[in-house]
């Protein structure tokens, strides 16, 4: 978990860096590079040497490894929900960027039935020795089909009639916040909120009733993927919703309902 958590130290900064190189070169080439860079680091993780081969480097690869993926994924996040944003008709905005979260879910899905299979196939010693590996290996050929499709991407429409006037449009970080210093607190809060939410039950919630409650993967992992399952209609409606009656409502709703449960 200390692994897990101390990537996330990178993903602002490669929100940061990309959201810049999309701002200057297009989102299409942000969308290319982030899903490139997650590839190739997911086939590493699957590939590290053991601390018997190689001793304490092993961990460091892994760490290092980890953070790629979460300076990727940074860009990779805030990329694809630009350009959501602004191709989408003002009327079904909320509609479309629901399916950035839904096929968030999805992948999400496929891994914890991948990892339900392993714990149901491996023993927990096959696990440890090697099993933990496939994943990250099958993984790899996704992200090439995931390149492929990037590659085909046409430049969002927003992003072209800006370029004349770009000049114009530049905007340093300091003016950001002294222009939109409200909204990026807003927004900042809120999705802190909800990943306060997320992260605790798709990725703690497994471990805890693996480790503590003694369920066992395979049922953690059943378990989870219901949840998720659960999640997809209530985050189209929701994304629907937001197109009848606004994303403020939304948002407070959703937060509202957070802090209840």
């Amino acid at each position: 978990f200390a692994v897990f958590a101390f990537a996330f130290i990178v993903r602002p900064v490669g929100g940061i860096f990309f959201s810049h190189l999309g701002d200057k070169y297009g989102r299409k080439i942000v969308l290319s590079t982030t899903i490139l860079l997650m590839d190739v680091s997911t086939l590493m993780l699957g590939l590290l040497p053991t601390q018997d081969q190689i001793g304490i480097w092993a961990p460091i690869l892994l760490l290092v490894v980890r953070m790629i993926q979460s300076f990727s994924t940074g860009g990779e996040y805030a990329g694809a929900m630009t350009y959501i944003a602004e191709t989408a008709p003002d009327k079904t905005r909320g509609k479309l960027g629901s399916g950035l979260e839904i096929g968030t879910l999805v992948g999400n899905i496929m891994a914890a039935i991948m990892a339900g299979l392993m714990y149901a196939l491996l023993s927990d010693q096959q696990m440890m020795d090697w099993g933990w590996r496939i994943p990250f290996i099958i993984a790899a050929p996704l992200g090439i089909v995931g390149i492929l499709l990037r590659t085909n991407l046409d430049e969002s429409p927003a992003y072209e009639s800006t370029l004349e006037e770009k000049e114009e449009l530049e905007y340093s970080y300091l003016d950001i916040f002294k222009y939109y210093w409200k909204d990026v607190i807003v927004c900042f809060t809120g999705v802190a909120f909800l990943n306060v939410a997320n992260y605790m039950v798709l990725s703690f919630m497994p471990s805890f009733l693996n480790k503590t409650i003694n369920l066992g993967g395979t049922m953690g992992s059943i378990l989870s993927i219901v949840t998720m399952i659960v999640m997809i209609p209530a985050v189209f409606f929701f994304g629907w919703y937001s197109d009848k009656v606004g994303n403020k409502r939304t948002i407070i709703f959703g937060l509202a309902g957070f802090s209840l449960f």
